[in-house]
Formats: C-alpha cells, structure tokens, sequence
C-alpha cells in the first residue's frame, strides 16, 4: 500500500533540517554541493513492516533521486503476510532488508535501483533524525577534513595527478575566477587523498563554468536569464562557430559534426557522476572528468580568452 499524506509536512521539515546542520557545521557554502544530500530533489520513502516473531512494526527509510524540482515523501506498506518470513532479515539492517524486499516484489512501486543513494538507507525516528542521521553518514564518508583543509596548487602531488598533463596553473590563470580556482584546488586536493567521488562532483561546475566564461567573453549578455542546459550551450557554440568564421585562428571557434559529437561525450561523462552516480568513482572516472574539463578549455574558452584579449580597448 502506497501512501502519500503528510508529504509537504515531511518534506519541509526535512529541509529545513538539512539546512540547519550544514549552517551551524563547518560545511562550508563552496563545499555543501558535495552533499548528494543538498544537491538533488528525492522521492523519500518509508517502509513500514511487521517485524516477523515479534508483534510490532519496524520501519526504514531510502531516498530514490529524481529529475524533478521538487522532492516527495511516500509511505510504503508492506502486507502483513511477511510476519512469518523465516528468510527476511533482521531489522537492524535496513540494506540487506530493502534488498530483499526488492527481491521478492513485496516492494511494487516502480523504482530504479541505481538512482537509490546507499546513504540515505537507515532507521530513523522522524524527518529530522532521517536528515541528520543521512547527513552525518554523507559528511563522514566525504571526510570532514575535505571542508577545512586549503588545497594549494603548490602543495599538488605530481606522484599522484600529473600537473603538466592537465595544465592547471595556465587554466587558473587565464580564468582568473577566485571561485573557480576555489573549486579546482578543493577537487584535486580530494583526488590527492584518493576521494574520487568528491573529487569528481567538483568537476561538473568547472566545465559549465568554462563553457558560461567563453560566452560572455565573445558578447555581453549571451543567454536569457534560467538554469542552462547541454542544448543551450550547444546552440550557442553553433553559433559563435558562424559569427567566428572570420576572425583570427588564435580567436576562433570550430563547432562542427565531430566536436558537437566530443562535447556530447564530455557531458554523457560529467552526467555519470553528478545525475546517476550512487556514490562511487574511480580514478578512471576522475581523470576522464579532468580530460573534459581540459578538452573544454583548449576548444572553447581559451579562443573566447585571446578574442578578448585582443580587444580589451573596446571593452
């Protein structure tokens, strides 16, 4: 049985719990999107089941992720035919429990398993406690000193990621964006420490941000004010690879059949980790991640970056 009331009730307490921890933590603003947490919308479920050999009922909560700009809060029933399941685990783990609810389809709803965020399985007593207990086990897994320690270009362990490989020191230069140096110093400081996955969700905003920075480089005012997508980015390379077409080499952009197809390939990348990963990633992942960054600045930002050097009399 499915069961919705009290939906915005939940949700709204929730929230505001989530916020009230990240504000009075050390999590700071730049590092509170690492927060699977506080960085995507959730159908919030409860289960609720009859505990077999025992009268009472036991409960759980797991959050589903969703492309949706609202989050909701379902309450799932389980039917009581389960009591005398000799084969249903114990109550104190949640996980191996959603599992093989899943697994025998007492759980109907239509779920997909890869958008469950592990964190979010666990027993709690109310919204509030779902959101700290989830939280503290997101924070930890992060690892606190991740929000509190500067990562320095300087200080980068070339054992580790090859410097000259990706050429930081010239993108943070040319860039000249204290919030994007802020972001790529905390993301190869967490790839240093091998927290791929931290690491990799700091990535996406870079690339956005270079691809952002190249259009306002060429023109003042290049987008609408509103939240701007893969097609919106695309439309305005085709466009800058027409009104470019004359100018120096140096100062182009080339937006054909192949680099539409490398640019969709960066974004499938960057959309593995920030949309459907569950909380993993690996070395590999990260270093793609960083060649897509790189393969965006060399094709896109650093011509918008010469063009507007070369007519900073007319700014």
């Amino acid at each position: 049985m499915v069961n919705t009331i009290g939906s915005n009730e939940f949700v709204t307490k929730f929230r505001q719990k989530v916020a009230e921890i990240i504000n009075a933590s050390d999590i700071s603003e730049n590092n509170a999107h690492l927060l699977t947490i506080n960085s995507k919308h959730f159908n919030f479920y409860k289960v609720t089941y009859p505990e077999p050999g025992f009268s009472y009922l036991a409960n759980f909560y797991f959050s589903e992720k969703i492309e949706e700009q609202n989050d909701h809060y379902i309450e799932l029933n389980v039917d009581e035919s389960i009591s005398n399941d000799l084969n249903l685990p114990m109550s104190l783990n949640p996980l191996k429990t959603l599992n093989y609810f899943f697994a025998k389809k007492y759980i109907t709803v239509d779920i997909l398993s890869e958008n469950i965020i592990p964190d979010s399985i666990t027993v709690a007593s109310s919204p509030e406690n779902y959101a700290f207990t989830w939280i503290k086990k997101e924070y930890t897994s992060i690892n606190s000193k991740l929000s509190s320690e500067q990562f320095e270009l300087i200080k980068f362990n070339t054992n580790l990621l090859n410097r000259s490989k990706f050429e930081f020191e010239d993108i943070v230069e040319k860039v000249a964006d204290e919030q994007f140096t802020n972001y790529l110093e905390q993301c190869i400081g967490a790839y240093n420490k091998g927290w791929f996955y931290a690491a990799s969700c700091s990535i996406a905003p870079l690339i956005e941000t270079l691809l952002y920075k190249m259009a306002t480089n060429y023109e003042d005012k290049p987008f609408k004010d509103k939240a701007l997508t893969h097609g919106d980015y695309t439309e305005k390379l085709k466009h800058f690879n027409k009104k470019t077409k004359d100018y120096p080499e140096n100062q182009r952009i080339h937006f054909d059949h192949f680099e539409e197809i490398s640019l969709i390939r960066n974004y499938l990348t960057r959309n593995a980790v920030s949309h459907y990963s569950t909380g993993f990633a690996n070395e590999e992942l990260v270093n793609s991640l960083f060649m897509s960054l790189k393969d965006v600045y060399d094709r896109y930002y650093l011509p918008s970056y010469n063009f507007k050097q070369a007519h900073l009399e007319s700014n």
